[in-house]
């Protein structure tokens, strides 16, 4: 149960939709056998790492080098 719930939340969180995990009432009511442990993984999947082509980075690179005044507006990704 544990896996059939995560992986709907996974598919839920990942493709932005719904998912339903229909549990017929008969094995809903049964009782646990053997209960595991809460584990502390996330549902939600990694954020990406985009890098850019190398002749991008080359391209900035010069641009910046031949420049002679050069402003730099910088941000940071919000703390979670």
């Amino acid at each position: 149960m544990p896996l059939a719930m995560e992986m709907a939340i996974r598919r839920a969180v990942a493709e932005r939709c719904v998912s339903i995990l229909v549990i017929p009432g008969d094995v809903a009511l049964k009782e646990i056998s053997v209960a595991s442990e809460p584990q502390q993984l996330s549902l939600k999947p990694p954020k990406p790492i985009i890098i850019p082509p190398e002749d991008a980075l080359d391209r900035l690179a010069a641009l910046l080098n031949g420049s002679q005044r050069v402003t730099l507006l910088c941000g940071g990704d919000k703390l979670v």
